[in-house]
């Protein structure tokens, strides 16, 4: 059991706990039990899924700084917010309600409250200051960076994945 910030005080609070094995899977299951003990409330959410690995962050850093010097009239940090506006927010949306952590629920109050009634050079602007990719699971964000390269392809900048060995392979 990897405990997260935010552990619980003797008075409640929030506890993020990530279970990747039997032992943590136990520790987990006997810190509800400890929570449930004390406090006679829970609210518990489970997410399914690792958050994106460090050699897909490098990529996609990789692939908006590829698109900023193919175009050449937009820095990768607008290349980024474009498609967070445009593919990233789509995906973290379309999750089910049930699935979405508080923080994807806040993202999605907010665009819905604030962004979607934006100018849309504001959008981007916002869009640099919201967390979308970085609230995706390995899963998710890999679906986002094929939104990328498919959308690219179209445009005739042709982005790469990476192969086991490290080299770069279409895909």
């Amino acid at each position: 059991m990897i405990p997260r910030k935010n552990q619980p005080s003797e008075h409640g609070g929030n506890l993020k706990i990530t279970v990747n094995s039997d032992i943590s899977f136990s520790e987990a299951v006997g810190k509800l039990r400890e929570e449930y003990q004390a406090h006679k409330y829970l609210t518990v959410s489970i997410n399914t899924g690792k958050k994106r690995t460090v050699p897909l962050n490098s990529l996609s850093y990789r692939w908006f700084t590829q698109i900023s010097a193919e175009r050449g009239d937009i820095t990768p940090g607008e290349i980024k917010c474009i498609f967070k506006l445009y593919k990233g927010l789509p995906i973290l949306r379309g999750m089910d309600e049930d699935s979405k952590s508080s923080e994807i629920l806040k993202l999605c109050d907010f665009c819905d409250t604030y962004l979607d009634h934006m100018p849309y050079e504001a959008k981007l602007a916002a869009l640099e200051f919201l967390p979308v990719t970085s609230l995706m699971t390995t899963v998710q964000f890999k679906e986002f960076l094929t939104e990328v390269q498919y959308n690219c392809a179209l445009k005739n900048i042709i982005l790469f994945w990476p192969d086991e060995d490290g080299s770069e392979k279409k895909k």
